[in-house]
């Protein structure tokens, strides 16, 4: 964990473990490998709470570069979430330089792989697209620039006929923010497919805008996708943007993930929409279209 997090949560140490949830954000650091097996058992054969949150902490803030972004998260999973945001915030304001600097080195590895490409080339080259993984079928979770912003997209791709792959518009797009909120639903998601012979009606988690990812009794899979709302409809219908990604293809989506977080290291200073100052009233939440991007009367109980 880099210098200025590590002081962040020094700073805000009392406030976190008198107000956290403590137990579910060992559980979730613990999932999210944070905490090893180890390092759980430990936390948990404490009697304190205040001696369980010291241990947690203590362990954390020397997990690795990633581990402040996983413990916001691990927040935000506990219901936590003004924690989580004053970490955003003060973290922004004590930003250092250790991200500016992982992407420096990623530049010039770039740069020397390829002896083709001048510096220029290759800055663009890495500014378009980061990183591409096969979750599965020529399924592809792909970061990448478009229309000017860093975006990941869960993309279906397909192969000419010299071997090259080419996008589909069957896909979806994650802007950072969305990207961010979808993170916060993994362990929901993932624990309902792993149930799946249980479920008696369909699961649904609005991702923002149009885009909800859906798990139906009847399908032993995750439908990521954009739905519209046409003027005639009672509510929103699904289109053919979107992927389904089978438990093999989600198994690779939750491996990608943890990729995602070494090669976009600005999902550290990112909050998801739902959480921010504007929306903590009802009225900032309805007025927000990736929040409620259709009118309320559409929804029904499925959305």
């Amino acid at each position: 964990m880099e210098q200025n997090h590590q002081e962040v949560i020094r700073k805000n140490y009392d406030t976190l473990l008198k107000k956290m949830n403590l137990n579910k954000v060992v559980k979730n650091l613990h999932d999210m490998r944070i905490l090893t097996s180890e390092m759980k058992e430990k936390i948990d054969n404490e009697k304190s709470i205040f001696a369980k949150g010291k241990i947690m902490i203590d362990n954390i803030i020397h997990r690795g570069p990633h581990a402040f972004m996983a413990f916001r998260m691990a927040l935000m999973k506990a219901g936590d979430y003004h924690l989580a945001k004053i970490l955003l915030e003060e973290s922004k304001s004590t930003k250092g330089e250790g991200t500016e600097k992982q992407l420096d080195r990623d530049l010039v590895i770039d740069l020397d792989n390829d002896s083709d490409q001048t510096a220029e080339q290759s800055k663009e080259s890495l500014n378009q697209q980061r990183c591409m993984i096969n979750l599965g079928d020529n399924i592809y979770l792909v970061v990448k620039t478009y229309n000017g912003d860093l975006t990941i997209h869960i993309r279906q791709f397909e192969e000419t006929l010299d071997g090259k792959l080419f996008p589909t518009k069957k896909g979806v797009i994650f802007p950072l923010h969305r990207w961010v909120l979808f993170l916060s639903y993994e362990e929901n998601i993932t624990k309902c497919l792993k149930s799946h012979s249980d479920l008696e009606e369909e699961q649904s988690w609005h991702l923002g805008g149009g885009v909800f990812a859906k798990i139906h009794p009847d399908y032993p899979n995750v439908n990521i996708r954009h739905f519209w709302k046409p003027e005639n409809s009672a509510g929103p219908v699904p289109t053919k943007k979107g992927v389904i990604l089978n438990r093999f293809r989600y198994n690779n989506l939750l491996e990608g993930m943890k990729k995602i977080q070494e090669v976009v290291p600005e999902l550290m200073n990112i909050e998801p929409c739902p959480y921010s100052d504007d929306h903590q009233n009802q009225q900032g939440m309805l007025d927000c279209k990736e929040c409620t991007p259709f009118p309320m009367h559409s929804y029904s109980e499925e959305y």
